[in-house]
């Protein structure tokens, strides 16, 4: 299905720095939220501009759209606030708060939050965790070391709140962090361990 003119008119007249598909809908439609990103006392942050539906069968139009004008794409999931980003030489997650985190293929590194780079070869793998009582839940790099760098998390009191909360309920609400873990670890070739899905 071609692109709606509507949609093309809407993505030229404000330019955004970052669109962002939902990994996964129900429905019929995509949610797409185009972003600005922002820097803020040194710190980079994405700022809605607005959001849009489109048909899935939209999407891979959509896909060669943004390519051929050159916007950098993303992805998220509508039950979490995380975006993430791979374009070439770099992999980006945001939060509400700011970018989380930061890989770059040239330099072979990965920075977390404010904390030094990590070393590519450092890195035995990505985890999408979630603890034993289905609360927390998130994304983590692994380290040879044994330590870990939790990149991205939430804590959804409903698992415990709700007596009837189970691994379904888990892995419906916690999607995000087994699509994050995996983008994330297919783009560095480590090993991904799902704990959620």
């Amino acid at each position: 299905m071609p692109l709606h003119p509507e949609l093309r008119r809407e993505l030229t007249r404000v330019s955004p720095d970052l669109v962002v598909m939902e990994t996964y809908s129900e429905t019929q439609t995509l949610q797409v939220w185009l972003y600005q990103v922002q820097i803020q006392s040194g710190h980079d942050r994405l700022v809605p501009i607005s959001a849009l539906q489109i048909e899935h069968s939209a999407r891979h139009d959509l896909e060669a759209f943004l390519d051929e004008q050159g916007l950098r794409r993303g992805a998220q999931d509508r039950r979490n606030e995380h975006v993430w980003s791979e374009r070439g030489d770099e992999f980006v997650v945001w939060s509400g708060k700011g970018r989380v985190l930061r890989a770059e293929r040239s330099m072979r590194t990965v920075c977390v939050q404010d904390r030094e780079p990590v070393s590519w070869a450092a890195i035995a793998g990505i985890t999408s965790f979630v603890d034993e009582t289905l609360e927390h839940r998130g994304v983590r790099i692994e380290l040879r070391s044994g330590a870990g760098l939790t990149l991205a998390e939430e804590r959804d009191f409903a698992a415990v709140a709700d007596p009837t909360y189970d691994r379904t309920n888990l892995a419906i609400d916690a999607a995000w962090a087994s699509y994050l873990g995996h983008a994330l670890a297919r783009w560095l070739g480590t090993p991904h361990t799902d704990q959620i899905g």
